[in-house]
């Protein structure tokens, strides 16, 4: 693949928030999707940043294996996959429409997560609405409705645009999780949402021998990325780690809604 210099500095930005995201905070990289559709389409993304993704996963589950709680992941994984194939043929119709496809497909993603973000906000206030009543100074099971709705969603918006993100900020923020458990538990939910969707990637064609040869320059960002993550997190309490997570999302999904 041939970039310019500005799309070069763009890619290792990215490669390295991604990183960043995986073990510091969570919902970082929001930025990174609407500045990756500015000068990418929604297909080079998710071709581009995918396998650098399952790496990221790879690590950051090493560093955290001890922290996830699979009760959550368990029970809307099965519906993230479902919306990973939802993605999927939402990607075949619209992926070279006449028209402008690459552009629907932007308002509908920043939409989405417009719409995802507020609602986390909400729920902040009302969290008996998505986990069990009785666990809920705790961190309850999630309610059925809620790991549907959140883990469909997050399939269809990382499929699309590697951008589930939000959803499962929103899902795994109204459990009155941890920090360490919120990104061990996130690990694993992005890890095996982000291999579920590299064949979709290479039968649409989006990942490609060039798009892997890009991912090898773009690994030491990511490490890097990696690295100054977890370094961070160490420093940021729950209470900041929350609402710069909900912050950062909402300005990326607005940003993004309106470019």
């Amino acid at each position: 693949m041939e970039f310019s210099l500005v799309q070069w500095a763009i890619l290792n930005f990215t490669a390295f928030m991604y990183g960043f995201n995986k073990t510091g905070i969570v919902g970082s990289a929001i930025i990174c999707t609407p500045l990756m559709l500015l000068y990418f389409t929604p297909g080079q993304t998710l071709g581009i940043i995918l396998p650098l993704l399952v790496v990221a996963d790879i690590i950051t589950i090493i560093l955290l294996r001890q922290s996830a709680r699979w009760n959550h992941i368990v029970k809307a994984m099965p519906w993230a996959i479902t919306g990973i194939v939802v993605g999927w043929l939402i990607a075949r119709y619209t992926v070279g429409m006449e028209g402008g496809g690459d552009a629907a497909l932007r308002k509908i993603i920043a939409a989405t997560l417009v719409f995802l973000v507020l609602f986390g906000y909400f729920l902040r206030f009302r969290p008996n609405l998505v986990r069990s009543p009785e666990n809920v100074a705790g961190g309850g099971t999630a309610k059925t409705w809620f790991a549907c709705a959140m883990g469909t969603f997050g399939g269809i918006t990382t499929m699309l645009a590697n951008n589930g993100g939000p959803a499962w900020v929103v899902y795994l923020m109204s459990l009155g999780l941890s920090v360490k458990e919120f990104l061990g538990t996130a690990a694993w939910l992005f890890f095996i949402q982000n291999l579920t969707k590299v064949p979709f990637g290479i039968n649409l064609g989006f990942i490609t021998a060039d798009s892997l040869t890009t991912n090898l320059y773009l690994l030491p960002a990511l490490v890097v990325g990696v690295a100054v993550g977890g370094e961070a997190i160490k420093h940021v309490s729950k209470s900041f780690f929350d609402n710069i997570t909900q912050l950062l999302a909402l300005a990326g999904a607005v940003y993004l809604l309106f470019v």
